[in-house]
């Protein structure tokens, strides 16, 4: 990776002009003087720069490049056994990995494979003449370096940046999915799931040990009914569903990048991170030879809202946090055909 100090030419640049107003990419370079005074480049204001000439503070007026090169092997083993016909046991170990790579904007900065194990076992099986599907695992997994965008505010400089940060994490659960056809055209299913996440090492405003902020529990169930109108008028089919997530774990960086707890601005504050429901309904005619169906849809029926936490490139910058709020009750009409 090569980062650049000396001036360069902006390919586009004449495409960057906007009338009575100016070139963005000259606006940009008025904004980034204005912020950090003498401090020079945002990038290159950084003691990181050592090579044959010496140490240089600043690294200004040349360019300074790195190499280097990740690999990886990454097995998979799996074996299952059949009980019955209609159960099976399986088991299996994989590993996987992300390649490491460079922070563009922080000069001599890279970061290491992104390596994960993951061991499962667990059952699948078709039960009552094939009415009820249950299947269910455990399972864990390790991570090390796993990697991780934030947005970081360093001491060289006033602008945050977005940077890979790496961690070692690991997380044990368990998973179940049930389906039960219990009537012609009915058909019912659930799904869970709980899961414990923690931080082992590098964990940033975090301490060992302290979960990384996943929720710990997902739950979703709901069903489809059909309802044959006979001859060739088609069907009625009705659907609902609902899921829940439990609230996020507090940590020490998600507390300190305020997305989670109470969130404190000013004179405002808020609750974010909470637990969260929504549920959906659809009614829907398909006609005889399933090739078109029109259909009324509601998201989010019961209108929850949620809201994020401060978050943003000038929340500290500028003091201009952006809190999202989950979208509310939406409706609509879908049309589809099959040609």
């Amino acid at each position: 990776w090569l980062w650049r100090s000396d001036p360069h030419e902006i390919e586009g640049y004449d495409g960057l002009n906007i009338p009575g107003v100016g070139n963005l990419a000259d606006i940009h370079g008025g904004v980034m003087a204005a912020l950090l005074g003498n401090a020079g480049d945002v990038v290159y204001n950084l003691p990181v720069c050592n090579d044959a000439d010496g140490y240089d503070p600043v690294c200004e007026g040349r360019d300074y490049e790195r190499k280097e090169s990740w690999d990886n092997f990454s097995p998979r083993v799996a074996i299952d056994y059949r009980v019955t016909d209609n159960a099976m046991l399986f088991a299996s170990y994989a590993r996987g990995y992300k390649a490491g790579g460079f922070n563009t904007q922080e000069v001599d900065s890279k970061f290491d494979n992104e390596n994960v194990w993951n061991v499962e076992i667990g059952l699948k099986s078709q039960l009552f003449d094939n009415r009820v599907r249950f299947n269910t695992s455990v399972w864990k997994y390790k991570y090390n370096d796993k990697q991780a965008i934030r947005l970081v505010a360093f001491e060289s400089g006033s602008v945050p940046r977005y940077v890979t940060e790496t961690s070692d994490v690991e997380g044990k659960g368990v998973d179940v999915e049930i389906l039960w056809a219990p009537t012609p055209g009915l058909r019912l299913f659930a799904n869970g799931g709980y899961q414990d996440v923690t931080c082992t090492d590098n964990c940033g405003s975090s301490d060992v040990g302290d979960p990384t902020g996943a929720p710990s529990t997902r739950i979703s169930f709901g069903g489809d009914y059909r309802i044959n109108l006979g001859g060739n008028s088609g069907s009625i089919n009705l659907h609902a569903d609902h899921s829940y997530t439990s609230a996020v774990r507090e940590n020490g960086t998600c507390i300190k990048e305020r997305s989670c707890g109470t969130v404190v601005w000013g004179n405002s504050s808020w609750e974010t991170g909470e637990a969260r429901n929504f549920t959906n309904i659809r009614v829907g005619w398909t006609n005889a030879d399933d090739d078109m169906s029109v259909s009324f849809f509601v998201s989010n029926l019961f209108g929850n809202r949620y809201r994020d936490g401060a978050r943003g490139v000038t929340t500290d910058t500028f003091g201009t946090p952006i809190s999202e709020i989950a979208t509310p009750s939406l409706w609509g009409i879908d049309l589809t055909m099959h040609f």
